[in-house]
């Protein structure tokens, strides 16, 4: 019995030495995320998209298990939609820069964190549209196409729901949900229309797992 209770003590010590996150801490690592659905709200047909990025990331503990992270990002998304009399597809890449407050909580391996933090970038798009028309009178199909190409700058705030296991003092393993809400201004660029201002909301939900580097 002795030596149960010495060995849950040993476990228990390891446990807390692990999840150690003191203040002057700095740290690096790295995430992929991706949504598996976007609601995209414009004048049009709301779109659904599915995109891929990948974020490294530094950050410095400021006080104890209060994190300030700074993350550039790289992404690529492709969406398209085929309806009865029109169809398009579309793909864009994006870099970003952001900064994120990260808190984490418990004194265990495992620690639970909530994350803020805002971005800024620019997004690359080429968006190809096709609309199909029908002459009744003449009984004669024919249709439109255009190519737009779009050159945005945006700015996102997002929160993180997730946790970080420690494998040991050191390495963390992190998962995590976000919710994103990212404002796009553009200039489009239109062969057959002049240059003209806009303006595009999207909000996302996205899952992202990554890793910490603690030193």
């Amino acid at each position: 019995m002795q030596r149960f209770f010495q060995l849950i003590l040993v476990l228990g010590f390891t446990i807390n030495v692990f999840s150690q996150i003191e203040q002057g801490t700095l740290t690096l690592g790295g995430s992929i995320y991706g949504n598996g659905y976007s609601a995209k709200t414009e004048d049009f047909e709301p779109e659904k998209t599915l995109s891929l990025g990948i974020s490294p990331n530094i950050g410095y503990l400021i006080i104890n298990n209060l994190e300030l992270r700074f993350s550039p990002s790289i992404s690529y998304s492709i969406y398209g939609h085929k309806g009865q009399d029109y169809e398009f597809k579309s793909n864009s890449q994006s870099i970003s820069i952001g900064l994120k407050a990260i808190k984490y909580f418990g004194t265990s391996s495992f620690k639970p964190f909530i994350g803020l933090g805002i971005h800024s970038g620019v997004d690359w798009t080429k968006l190809e549209s096709k609309i199909n028309l029908y002459d009744p009178i003449n009984n004669i199909s024919s249709h439109n196409t255009s190519t737009t190409k779009d050159k945005t700058s945006n700015t996102q705030a997002s929160i993180d729901l997730g946790f970080a296991y420690f494998l040991n003092e050191s390495i963390s393993i992190n998962t995590s949900i976000n919710y994103n809400h990212s404002v796009f201004k553009s200039i489009l660029e239109q062969e057959s229309q002049d240059d003209k201002e806009s303006k595009t909301k999207i909000n996302g939900v996205y899952f992202r797992i990554g890793f910490g580097i603690f030193f």
